[in-house]
């Protein structure tokens, strides 16, 4: 197998739709958990018993068929391929068993499956000489079935092209910048040339702010996850913690000795907030 990279991107070249492709016209492919083999060619010989006319199409018409639908390379477009070549019908003669009655038998209708002859005529196989023909499984039979049976000419996928809808409003953005806006912030003494950055109080963050604003919003389904990233979004310069060159060397003295003195914790806070009222007031003696 040729090397793909896995591209991360959306669209027709990303390694997803690559293997897509790839698997829709027969080719080997990266599955989720191991790599695929190919797709093989119908046996050349008739591996059945039936009574329908499976022996009738030679080994050459079964590859032409096997060709032409890997060609097709969409799986779509293969589906609804397969659905001309199957018809539904009521069930003509029924064998009762347990069930009384006949809404109650599982088998509600016959199924049959006709190829070309490559003679312009359609013969009609079994089921299995038409899985061994098309490579496909008995599961994407049944899903067909069902499609036909609901009244699908065509096959329709339904799988994905779903709108995602937004979990949270604009209203739930609003609140969390309105609850951030409500908290003070300041700027950078030394460093407002280098930054604009804007600090909340050291002892915030984001999980005390998101407690913070589910008290005032109990009934909000917003998660921290999502009151984060917003927090992130529309205040991409707000920081918790103040830079070193704002503070001076009394202060980081003051700061290391109640780190490392539990004891005596209160002695050194009390320094501290009398050395700052100390140094906001130069003047007083």
């Amino acid at each position: 197998m040729e090397n793909v990279n896995k591209i991360r991107k959306k669209g027709d070249g990303s390694f997803s739709n690559v293997q897509k492709k790839r698997r829709a016209s027969g080719q080997e492919y990266i599955g989720r958990s191991q790599v695929v083999e190919a797709k093989k060619p119908p046996p050349d010989k008739v591996s059945c018993k039936c009574r329908y006319k499976c022996k009738e199409i030679d080994f050459e018409q079964k590859l032409k068929l096997f060709n032409d639908f890997y060609d097709i390379g969409d799986s779509t477009k293969q589906n609804s391929y397969l659905m001309e070549l199957m018809s539904v019908c009521e069930v003509k003669r029924r064998r009762h068993g347990t069930y009384t009655d006949a809404e109650s038998s599982r088998r509600q209708a016959t199924i049959f499956f006709t190829v070309s002859n490559g003679k312009g005529e359609t013969l009609q196989v079994c089921r299995r000489t038409f899985l061994e023909i098309h490579c496909i499984t008995k599961r994407r039979v049944e899903t067909l079935v069902k499609a036909k049976k609901s009244g699908d000419i065509v096959y329709i996928e339904r799988r994905g092209n779903k709108k995602q809808h937004r979990k949270y409003s604009e209203l739930d953005e609003q609140q969390i910048v309105n609850h951030i806006n409500s908290f003070p912030k300041e700027e950078s003494h030394y460093t407002r040339a280098k930054n604009s950055n804007e600090y909340l109080s050291q002892d915030l963050n984001y999980s005390k702010l998101f407690f913070a604003f589910k008290e005032l919003h109990p009934n909000s389904l917003i998660t921290i996850r999502f009151y984060t990233d917003m927090v992130k979004k529309h205040f991409p310069k707000l920081k918790f913690q103040r830079p070193r060159k704002d503070t001076c060397g009394t202060c980081d003295l003051l700061h290391n000795q109640i780190k490392s003195n539990k004891e005596d914790k209160n002695t050194f806070k009390r320094n501290w907030s009398i050395t700052i009222e100390r140094l906001k007031k130069p003047d007083q003696k």
